[in-house]
């Protein structure tokens, strides 16, 4: 009797140990995790910070393509105006 108690004794002990120890790895693999996902949010947020600067110069060369346009077209038609002023005279 007294033996079946000091292995069941032993087989708790041991069964606590193994759960100590998955528990003790489970937090770090936590920890690590954790720390990984910060630095995946900083870089996420320094790359937004980078993107923002992009699309605003996208949006000042957007505007500028169009300004360029507005005033070819507004020199196509001083060209064809002063074409048929010529031909005129």
């Amino acid at each position: 009797n007294a033996k079946n108690v000091n292995q069941v004794v032993h087989e708790l002990a041991a069964a606590i140990d193994l759960i100590t120890s998955v528990t003790t790895e489970t937090i770090k693999r936590t920890e690590q995790l954790e720390a990984q996902s910060r630095l995946l949010d900083q870089s996420v947020a320094r790359l937004e910070v980078v993107t923002a600067g992009d699309e605003q110069l996208i949006d000042d060369l957007g505007a500028a393509i169009e300004a360029a346009q507005i005033e070819l077209v507004r020199l196509e038609r001083q060209h064809d105006l002063l074409r048929s002023q010529l031909h005129q005279g």
